[in-house]
């Protein structure tokens, strides 16, 4: 494992993120060539999130979490409140009320800024920078993502509905964590005969996901998203998502006197790019896709350099 301090490891971070692009790459060309629909692409995120995601989840909790780590892991789903809510909720809407960001645009900003790719893309990078073993805090972190995502990142597409929803306690991945957790504080032993093809259907998580995500981006107008490259809105969102949020977050990390590595994983996870699901949502409830394809596509593509930057920076 390349030392998180080395002058190799911001490379590493570099072709890692290029890595991952090739991956979404091979998806985008698929999906062009008709190899998959649309629809197909919508049944794959759905394997992926009913079924790898979940098996990916609950064997690293029976594989790598330990009752001991239990204090010190709490840090991952605190951090991941203090980010997404505490730091980069509030930028979003000083930042909408500062360019007056309004009617269609407002909600998708303000998501946009809001929830980062806090599960696909971390899990290969913190892979291959950290080992495999780390990936179980990349799901902790992600357990307070996805509770803050199903209610307050619905609430901003669908102002009309209800802040809780019941869907959040069926919601797989969540689900799979609290067996997980069960699973390890009982001693409950899982038999290898059942673990290994569960640990396989984990293992198709990233390359799934990644070729989901590409499959998205191939089916939005790329042109009417470009044109909005230049707007204030785009320039706001990089400075903001990418920029000033990581490092706010990696001061914040500096009084807690955390493991270098899990300090590293939380700055690592305030470092990335906007969350493709913008783009779904947008569509799903009527908002402007264009800004939410813009803002994650360039979000993306950028993080391919200020990540290994701000991670130079710990």
């Amino acid at each position: 494992m390349t030392p998180i301090f080395s002058s190799g490891a911001a490379g590493n971070i570099f072709f890692s993120v290029l890595g991952i692009l090739v991956m979404v790459l091979a998806g985008y060309v698929a999906a062009k060539k008709g190899l998959i629909t649309q629809g197909g692409i919508g049944e794959l995120s759905k394997i992926v999130f009913n079924i790898s995601i979940p098996s990916l989840i609950f064997v690293k909790m029976l594989t790598s979490y330990k009752p001991e780590m239990f204090f010190t892991s709490l840090y991952l789903p605190l951090f991941a409140v203090i980010n997404i809510l505490l730091v980069n909720h509030l930028l979003a809407r000083a930042a909408a009320k500062l360019l007056k960001v309004k009617g269609r645009d407002k909600n998708v900003f303000l998501y946009l800024n809001t929830f980062q790719n806090y599960t696909y893309m971390p899990l290969p990078l913190v892979a291959m920078l950290f080992g495999p073993d780390k990936m179980i805090y990349v799901i902790l972190f992600g357990v307070a993502g996805d509770v803050l995502n199903y209610t307050l990142g619905i609430k901003l597409f669908n102002e009309k509905r209800s802040f809780f929803s019941r869907k959040l306690l069926s919601t797989p991945a969540l689900a799979a964590t609290l067996f997980g957790f069960a699973f390890v504080f009982l001693k409950i032993q899982v038999p290898s005969g059942l673990l290994k093809p569960l640990a396989f259907l984990g293992d198709t998580t990233v390359p799934l996901a990644m070729i989901v995500t590409g499959g998205v981006v191939a089916g939005i107008k790329l042109k009417d998203a470009f044109i909005m490259l230049t707007e204030k809105k785009i320039i706001a969102l990089v400075l903001l998502k990418l920029i000033i949020a990581p490092l706010i977050v990696l001061l914040i990390t500096i009084p807690f006197h955390l493991n270098p590595v899990i300090r590293a994983i939380i700055v690592l996870q305030a470092s990335m790019p906007s969350a493709f699901a913008a783009i779904i949502f947008s569509k799903q409830y009527g908002k402007n896709a264009d800004l939410a394809a813009a803002g994650a596509l360039v979000t993306t593509l950028l993080s391919a350099l200020t990540v290994p930057v701000i991670f130079s920076l710990l």
